[in-house]
């Protein structure tokens, strides 16, 4: 989506605008590092999913995940200072 929007100002010539997204494509991260995008945030997907498996075990096991139902799990926003880092997605947790 936010290489929608960068798409949509870009073509209107609106200028001064910044854009932020959710979970960027390697596409996003291109963009980011020309500085058509400025930043967008990404969920740590190998964290959320190892959770999910232990939490899955844990509840056949014994009948509750052993866990509050709301889990907060930070982001990580990924910028033009670090956009590389995560080039190949290797910075997720």
């Amino acid at each position: 989506m936010a290489l929608g929007a960068a798409a949509a100002v870009k073509s209107a010539g609106i200028r001064n605008i910044r854009i932020i997204g959710f979970d960027g494509s390697p596409d996003v991260l291109a963009a980011i590092r020309t500085g058509e995008i400025q930043a967008t945030a990404l969920q740590p997907a190998v964290l959320i999913a190892t959770m999910a498996v232990n939490q899955a075990d844990h509840f056949l096991k014994g009948g509750n995940t052993g866990r509050p139902e709301l889990q907060m799990i930070p982001c990580d926003l990924v910028t033009k200072e670090n956009a590389d880092d995560y080039a190949n997605f290797e910075k997720i947790r």
